[in-house]
């Protein structure tokens, strides 16, 4: 088993490996074990990475291997992270929605600096922008964290170097206290009125476009944690809303597995890995059924989740979700959530099949079950059987 990656391997990255660890990420290179960031990215020239694809990358340079997501961990406080702020790099949250608005934002960390990004306007997305920049603003005056600076963050004002040119708001001045909702309303006229000047071509006709995509540099209180601010300002608890990504099918093996591993319970006890196995064997039968190439097993879907096991034939994607419940009809209540999830999520592609797999055959209710369902809901639901093996030397395999 390979070692860890530890902080000190981290302290031995130089810029010049992040760099050419983006390099190969813009080229299109696909890190298929390290699954699409759900917290996190690394911000640069416009464009997100996700940050442990980059330190992994960037420390196989020191290591001389590529490591394993489990060898070291991500998040706002790791090592891996702290690499990348050191090294010059921004670190940001995932897109979060101004509370019902569409209006979405995300919060940021450089080296020297924490910031607020208000995503810009168009014909079919942040159409609230407006009541969302207030609502941020006014956030941001609850909790007493005052904007010391205000860009316009665009492809414009980078391609023409002036990604630093402050916002001038008539009489104001930096450091800006939001002071209520009246104040929140009135900041964001302002700062809407100075983005509307910027980045604008010499002698361009009009007032210009007052719902740019915004930088605030803002002084955050030491020990907030840029995901609780986030939580804070959208108004909402829980998981960012992450925009949408296209489905995009890449073929795995199964990883290996044991027949039996330990638990640490309330008495120590051994479990029987049912599922790696029903998974490994279900993945053989698709590989004769489909090809190798047509086949993946943990394969992130469009909602950032994992599929047990998905083929790729001719028509559309058929998806199986492994249960290892006694009954069938404790099978179908179990898998029917996520397969639906991994179906339909936005962003997903065009599915043809929808299987639960369970230990037993199917009985005539649990028959009759998805039959209603498929009629009346016209889900392309199935159920499969795929036996528990008894024999505890049978290994699992990639095949």
């Amino acid at each position: 088993m390979a070692d860890k990656v530890s902080a000190a391997h981290f302290a031995r990255v130089e810029k010049s490996d992040i760099d050419a660890a983006l390099d190969r990420l813009r080229r299109g290179e696909t890190l298929t074990k390290f699954a699409e960031s759900t917290r996190y990215d690394l911000l640069h020239d416009g464009r997100r990475y996700p940050t442990k694809a980059v330190a992994a990358l960037a420390v196989s340079q020191v290591l001389g291997r590529m490591p394993e997501p489990a060898d070291f961990s991500g998040g706002e406080a790791a090592a891996s992270t702290r690499l990348l702020l050191e090294r010059g790099f921004e670190v940001v949250t995932k897109i979060y929605c101004v509370g019902s608005l569409d209006a979405s934002f995300c919060l940021g960390r450089g080296v020297n600096e924490e910031f607020v990004i208000v995503e810009s306007r168009g014909p079919d997305r942040n159409t609230d922008y407006r009541a969302g920049l207030e609502q941020i603003l006014a956030g941001l005056g609850e909790e007493d964290i005052p904007i010391v600076d205000a860009f316009v963050d665009s492809s414009k004002t980078r391609a023409a170097g002036q990604q630093r040119q402050s916002l001038e708001l008539h009489g104001r001045r930096y450091p800006i206290r939001v002071a209520g909702w009246n104040d929140a309303a009135a900041v964001a006229q302002d700062l809407g009125r100075a983005a509307a000047a910027t980045g604008r071509e010499a002698g361009a006709a009009g007032y210009g476009n007052p719902t740019k995509r915004l930088r605030l540099v803002i002084d955050m209180p030491e020990g907030v944690s840029l995901a609780v601010l986030s939580e804070r300002l959208s108004g909402i608890t829980g998981a960012p809303a992450a925009p949408l990504k296209e489905f995009s099918f890449v073929p795995s093996a199964p990883r290996a597995w044991q027949t039996e591993a330990d638990r640490r319970a309330t008495e120590p006890a051994k479990v029987r890995l049912h599922h790696k196995q029903m998974q490994s064997d279900l993945y053989v039968r698709l590989v004769a059924e489909h090809g190798r190439e047509r086949v993946a097993t943990e394969h992130a879907m469009a909602s950032g989740m994992p599929a047990d096991l998905i083929a790729n034939p001719p028509g559309g994607l058929v998806i199986f979700e492994v249960k290892t419940a006694k009954t069938p009809r404790e099978c179908v209540r179990e898998a029917i959530g996520q397969l639906l999830e991994y179906g339909y999520w936005p962003g997903s592609k065009n599915v043809k099949g929808l299987v639960v797999v369970g230990p037993s055959p199917i009985d005539v209710e649990t028959s009759r079950y998805l039959e209603v369902l498929v009629g009346r809901f016209q889900l392309p639901l199935e159920y499969r059987h795929q036996p528990i093996r008894e024999s505890a030397t049978e290994s699992g395999g990639g095949g």
